[in-house]
C-alpha cells in the first residue's frame, strides 16, 4: 500500500513529524534497517543514543525544534482563521438536548 505522502520530499522532511530528538534519530535509523524487527532497532537507537556526544545528538535537537516551530506556525495560523471565521458569524447558543428540569 502506498503512502498519501508525496515522493518529492526529501529525506530530512519525511522524519520531522516528530518533536522529540531521539524520535527523529529513531525513525532514521528505522528506515535504513527495515528488514530487522523494531523491537531490535529499538534496542539499537537506545544504546547508539546514550553512546553519543552532545555535539552528535545537536543534529536531531535541531530537527526536533525546526519541526516544533513549525507546528506551532501552523497552530498558530489555524488558530488565527478560526477567530477570523468566528467573529464573522453571529453567534448562537446550541440547544441543550437535555430538558431544564427544575425540582
Amino acid at each position: 500500500m502506498k503512502s498519501s505522502r508525496p515522493s518529492s520530499r526529501s529525506r530530512q522532511e519525511k522524519f520531522c513529524g516528530a518533536t522529540n530528538p531521539f524520535i527523529i534519530f529513531f525513525l532514521r535509523l528505522r528506515s535504513r534497517k527495515s528488514n530487522i524487527p523494531v523491537t531490535t532497532i529499538a534496542r539499537i537507537a537506545g544504546k547508539r543514543w546514550s553512546q553519543m556526544s552532545a555535539m552528535q545528538r545537536q543534529k536531531y535537537i535541531d530537527l526536533a525544534n525546526d519541526e516544533k516551530k513549525r507546528r506551532q506556525k501552523i497552530k498558530k495560523k489555524r488558530l488565527h482563521q478560526v477567530m477570523t471565521n468566528n467573529s464573522k458569524k453571529p453567534t448562537t447558543r446550541k440547544k441543550s438536548m437535555y430538558k431544564n428540569k427544575s425540582r
